[in-house]
């Protein structure tokens, strides 16, 4: 097993470095404006897609239909892509699947028949897990002592293009039509991979000559021995699953309550919810630590959430959605152990099956949610998901408990 190993550095503490402090080392900088192009990119091509099934072939039913297939990647096949980011150069993987985005959704800018479409979206989908793991795997290398500072940023950074990223693919549809946002969407792939294609780290293969089967088992026995990584793939996924039941809901929840404007409002809180979260997050002192501090924002964030849920009312509903938030922000601690953890030849596929588990239960989340919602009403199974990812906060919490003090201190010394 891995030792645990602490954040400090030479003796020195870095508590209370900002996450902007990582923004310091160029290739952390480089990766940060690859994310902030594509992710906003992503929002409008996903925004544009829901336009050509309306417009080009009139039919709305494929707006679910590209959303399911923009997910198809993390349900399995993303992950043996995924291998390659630990095979070949992670830098060649990032550069080559921005690439081949690009090349997919300029496709979808012509007018081609709907199975050409979906294939295109498809093939896109399989490259996301690959990008998005090779990105995670170099983060650490790139961040150097300030990895828990760069998880923060593009943990933010996640949010903020969630919670404007659709404003933004709206107005470009607006504008230029859905072929004109696929366009822009495209663009963003190449502005992506211009920052990337200048990394200094990542132009060497972590491993050579492993099959993909031996890759994935290594990669699985690593995640299933090692209890520090077990404990944060648990918390993530078991507090996820409830805290996305609430999520799933904020629409409806604000439709309910005073219509669209607070729809809008209600669904936006959530994000805005984890960028504070962010804000506010401490430096853990250690994987223990981390764990501990993951445990204590889904206990705040779901204990608060679920009180304030049972008995608030009208716009004063946008609070808890906005402590649920807060609750996400548990992804950052257990990412920086996944992160600091996983041994460089596994790391890529690590973060893809952590994030494939991850999504499968947030899945599972939202739908039992949404059926249990027309049993119990909305506001039900919103107390109902933020008192479960308090309940695995407390667990959380107890199970690590033997220096939990310390981190609670480290995080009142650090708001």
């Amino acid at each position: 097993m891995q030792a645990e190993r602490s954040f400090q550095v030479a003796g020195v503490r870095h508590d209370r470095d900002s996450m902007f402090a990582a923004l310091r080392l160029s290739d952390v900088r480089r990766l940060w404006l690859a994310q902030a192009t594509s992710e906003l990119g992503d929002w409008a091509g996903r925004v544009a897609l829901a336009g050509l099934a309306v417009e080009r072939y009139n039919r709305p039913s494929l707006a679910a239909v590209f959303i399911g297939l923009t997910l198809l990647g993390w349900l399995g096949p993303g992950q043996l892509v995924a291998t390659l980011a630990d095979r070949w150069p992670r830098r060649r993987v990032l550069v080559v699947a921005d690439l081949s985005r690009a090349v997919l959704f300029a496709i979808c800018c012509l007018n081609v028949p709907v199975g050409v479409l979906l294939a295109a979206v498809a093939l896109a989908s399989l490259a996301t897990p690959a990008f998005a793991s090779a990105r995670s795997a170099l983060l650490p290398d790139a961040a150097g002592r300030l990895y828990p500072e760069a998880v923060k940023l593009t943990t933010a950074t996640n949010q903020v293009a969630l919670a404007l990223g659709a404003l933004a693919g709206g107005a470009l549809l607006a504008w230029l039509g859905p072929e004109g946002a696929l366009g822009a969407n495209s663009l963003s792939f190449v502005i992506s991979a211009a920052f990337l294609v200048r990394l200094t780290v990542g132009r060497q293969p972590s491993r050579v000559g492993t099959s993909v089967g031996k890759h994935l088992a290594g990669t699985w026995q690593l995640l299933r021995t090692d209890p520090f990584l077990r404990g944060a793939a648990t918390v993530a996924a078991g507090a996820s699953a409830g805290l996305m039941a609430a999520e799933a809901l904020a629409a409806a929840v604000g439709l309910d309550a005073d219509g669209a404007a607070a729809a809008g409002v209600f669904a936006a809180a959530v994000p805005v919810g984890t960028i504070i979260g962010a804000l506010v997050c401490p430096r853990p002192a250690d994987h223990r630590h981390a764990l501990v501090l993951a445990g204590l924002l889904c206990l705040v964030g779901g204990g608060v959430g679920a009180a304030l849920f049972a008995v608030g009312s009208g716009w004063f509903l946008a609070i808890p959605f906005a402590f649920v938030g807060l609750a996400f922000a548990l992804v950052i601690p257990t990412q920086v152990i996944v992160g600091d953890r996983l041994v460089g030849e596994y790391r890529a596929t690590g973060f893809a099956v952590l994030t494939g588990f991850l999504l499968g239960a947030q899945a599972i989340g939202a739908a039992l949610g949404g059926v249990i919602a027309s049993v119990t009403g909305l506001r039900a199974v919103c107390v109902g998901g933020a008192a479960l990812a308090a309940m695995v906060g407390v667990m959380t919490m107890i199970h690590w408990r033997p220096r939990h003090e310390k981190v609670i201190a480290s995080a009142t010394t650090a708001s």
